[in-house]
C-alpha cells in the first residue's frame, strides 16, 4: 500500500486555489473560491467526494483465528467523535470523517470474543489501516442479571451470609 499523500493548497491572487500533491508531474486542480465564504469552507466545497482538509479515515479488515474474513462485525471508534461501521462480506470496514485526535477502536460480534481495544492517533487528511483478529467463542456468553429486592441469592451452592 503506498504511503498516504497530503493534499496541499496554495491560494493564488484573484481568488483561485491550487489543490494537489507536491510532486513532479502530478495533476493539480485550480478552482475559483467564492468571495463570500471563508477560505477553509470554500476549499472544502471545492474538494471531490472523499477528500478532506481536516478529518482522517480508518479502515481495515477483521479476520477470524483461521485468517478468514468475518462479516457483520461492528467496529467502533470513540474519541473526539464516536462512529461505527459494520464489516462487509470481505471483512472490510471504513470509518470516515474523523476529527483529529486519539480514538479507542473496538471490534465486536455475537459468537466471537472481542479482541483488546486499540488506541490510534487520527491525523487530518491521513488514512490509517487497523485490522483485527477475533476468535470464535467456545461457549455461549454468560448472561448477568441484577435486580432490586429484599433477598440475597445463594452463591456457588452456599447459603447467603454463610
Amino acid at each position: 500500500m503506498p504511503a498516504p499523500q497530503r493534499l496541499t493548497t496554495v491560494v493564488l491572487l484573484g481568488g483561485l486555489a491550487s489543490l494537489g500533491v507536491p510532486a513532479p508531474a502530478r495533476a493539480q486542480r485550480v478552482v475559483p473560491l467564492p468571495l463570500n465564504q471563508p477560505v477553509a469552507r470554500a476549499l472544502q466545497g471545492a474538494l471531490g467526494p472523499g477528500d478532506s482538509l481536516s478529518t482522517g479515515t480508518i479502515d481495515g479488515i477483521v479476520r477470524d483465528e483461521k485468517g478468514e474474513p468475518v462479516a457483520r462485525v461492528v467496529v467502533t471508534a470513540i474519541g473526539a467523535t464516536t462512529v461505527f461501521a459494520v464489516t462487509d462480506e470481505r471483512g472490510h470496514y471504513e470509518l470516515t470523517s474523523l476529527a483529529p485526535g486519539n480514538y479507542v477502536l473496538r471490534a465486536h460480534s455475537s459468537g466471537y470474543l472481542a479482541p483488546k481495544a486499540r488506541v490510534l492517533d487520527v491525523r487530518a487528511s491521513v488514512r490509517s489501516a487497523v485490522s483485527f483478529s477475533i476468535r470464535h467463542a467456545d461457549a455461549p456468553p454468560t448472561i448477568l442479571a441484577a435486580g432490586l429486592g429484599g433477598g440475597v441469592a445463594p452463591v456457588e451452592g452456599r447459603a447467603a451470609g454463610g
